[in-house]
């Protein structure tokens, strides 16, 4: 085992920082007799911002071991969940390099480093709190000025997640989600951009809306209300993930107008959807509201 080896064994994060950045130890060497790497022994001892670390660093998400596990399974196997969310949810720099710039220093229009590390930055995490991406994009003025690359890029990445040979389905709906959050962040800054008010004040405002509660309520609603739009009830045009759900729904929402983009529904209809009994073919039938010990029969 190499001095990193033995640092990440131990979850010795500031070690392994100083054998990284400082002796340029190698994050994907295979010292080990039993093929285990860096990154597989920081996930085995839990440490995501060391997985993190390691992961930026450039060290390889899918190599295998002797056993072929790679070190996102060794975490599940162990119950580091985290560790697991961190890995099979990280996005290389290098593939929004491809997206952003696809001829590299010859493709159309050249974007400034700082644009591609926000979009990597944005999507490696598995942290994806839409008012954090608010925050983020308030902090970086100059990404409102390429909002449609932005997009783009995302959704690109987003695609390339889920039609690949071996979808990763937690990176894909972690992008949708981000795509989805900017989505209607835009959206709103549209809306209200003749108000007076400039772009930062706009994103700042859809922000306090989203987390704005009152004493009686026990969730923020506007919050909860965009989460439950972005995984559930997508326009057809619109709706990439989860296929089979949303046809469990195509009857509650086949009369309302179709768009290219998501569109909200109301709390009266999330309510509704809400009630409807789940599945195909099943028929629920209740005891009359005055039993004592209502049953609930499922009929085939």
């Amino acid at each position: 085992m190499t001095p990193l080896d033995q640092a990440c064994f131990k979850g010795d994060e500031e070690l392994a920082d100083f054998l990284i950045s400082q002796k340029g130890a190698d994050v994907d060497n295979r010292a080990h007799e039993q093929g285990y790497t860096c990154l597989m022994f920081a996930a085995l001892a839990g440490k995501p911002r060391l997985c993190q670390m390691l992961l930026d660093a450039g060290a390889r998400a899918h190599a295998l071991n002797s056993i072929n596990k790679t070190a996102s399974e060794l975490a599940a196997f162990v119950g580091q969940h985290e560790c697991v969310s961190v890995i099979s949810s990280y996005i290389d720099y290098s593939d929004v390099d491809k997206i952003v710039h696809p001829r590299g220093k010859e493709s159309d229009q050249l974007y400034p480093k700082e644009f591609v590390k926000f979009i990597h930055d944005l999507t490696k995490t598995h942290y994806i709190h839409p008012v954090r991406i608010i925050f983020d994009i308030v902090q970086h003025g100059f990404i409102i000025e390429h909002r449609k690359k932005l997009l783009y890029t995302i959704d690109m990445l987003f695609e390339r997640q889920l039609r690949s040979k071996e979808p990763n389905e937690t990176s894909s709906l972690k992008l949708w989600l981000i795509l989805f959050f900017l989505r209607e962040l835009l959206k709103f800054v549209d809306e209200h951009s003749g108000q007076g008010k400039t772009p930062t004040q706009l994103m700042q405002t859809y922000a306090k809306k989203l987390i704005t509660m009152t004493p009686a309520d026990i969730i923020r609603l506007n919050e909860e209300t965009l989460l439950r739009n972005a995984t559930l009830y997508c326009s057809q045009e619109c709706q990439k993930f989860d296929w089979m759900f949303h046809k469990n729904c195509c009857e509650a929402i086949k009369n309302r107008p179709t768009e290219n983009s998501c569109e909200e529904l109301t709390e009266e209809q999330l309510e509704a959807l809400a009630k409807e009994p789940k599945g195909e073919n099943k028929e629920i039938i209740e005891e009359p509201p005055d039993s004592s010990q209502a049953q609930i029969e499922i009929k085939e």
